[in-house]
Formats: C-alpha cells, structure tokens, sequence
C-alpha cells in the first residue's frame, strides 16, 4: 500500500493517487478539476493491465465531452 502526491509548481498538492491493495484497488484525487476516481478490481499482478491510467483517462475524457 502507498499514497502518491504530485506537487504543483507553486508547492501546493496538485494530485493525490493511490496504486494500493494487492488486486489492483485504487483511487485518484484531481484537486484543480474537483473529481475523485475510485476503482476496485481483483486481477493480480498490480498494474499488469494498465487499468489505472485507462480509467482515469476515461474518466476525464467523458467529463470534458
């Protein structure tokens, strides 16, 4: 388990995302867009399928649409 944090350029937090849980359970915060992205899965390895960065793109894709 782990937390992970972006820092902006002005030293604020611009991200807050979490690759935890051994089944590919995670979630991300984007504090500019205001969104929360959670994602509970149960596939091993951790990260094998790449679902993280798919969802998340997803995500903001159809917010932005």
């Amino acid at each position: 388990m782990g937390v992970g944090v972006e820092i902006a350029d002005n030293g604020d937090t611009k991200e807050i995302f979490w690759a935890g849980g051994p089944y590919n359970s995670y979630f991300w915060i984007d504090y500019d867009k205001e969104i929360i992205g959670i994602m509970f899965t149960n596939t091993a390895p951790l990260g094998h399928l790449g679902m993280m960065d798919t969802y998340k793109k997803l995500t903001e894709d159809a917010l932005n649409n």
